[in-house]
């Protein structure tokens, strides 16, 4: 049976791709399982030249280092998060799942881990100046991921 990944998020782009999943694979032996990526509690570390204690990651919670039982709390808490925009984004009949991590890595992780045939995610219509300072999570997936992608706009 094929399986399709689909990433939601909270996003326009997203409930479009949802959608267009729906619509084009109902009534078919597909598996579809639909991934959000949460942002996790990330560590901060001491920065050498300011000798003061700065946020270090790809962007997430930043947490004082070694505190391990916050940045656990602080990881359910987004995990939690993550299911509802997946529930609530999801296709009808998709499994859930949700990861951590930098979003583009984290979607070919997961698409790996589900053995998925087509990656299908949104386009959010970014200007050009919005692609130049934040990046196009589509375009990056489609130059990255050794599997098909289809970007709904």
């Amino acid at each position: 049976m094929p399986r399709i990944l689909v990433a939601v998020d909270r996003t326009e782009g997203s409930r479009r791709a949802a959608e267009f999943v729906d619509r084009f694979f109902a009534g078919m032996d597909v598996g579809i399982t639909a991934v959000n990526v949460a942002r996790g509690p990330v560590d901060a570390v001491p920065s050498v030249p300011f000798g003061g204690v700065f946020p270090w990651g790809p962007g997430g919670l930043y947490m004082a280092a070694g505190d391990r039982a916050a940045w656990e709390e602080a990881a359910v808490r987004e995990q939690q998060a993550g299911e509802a925009v997946a529930l609530a984004q999801a296709p009808a009949g998709a499994d859930v799942e949700v990861v951590f991590g930098e979003v583009v890595e984290a979607i070919l992780g997961a698409a790996d881990d589900e053995n998925a045939d087509l990656i299908v995610v949104g386009s959010n219509d970014k200007g050009f100046l919005q692609r130049l300072l934040g990046g196009s999570v589509s375009e990056e997936l489609a130059r990255k991921a050794p599997r098909p992608v289809l970007i709904v706009r």
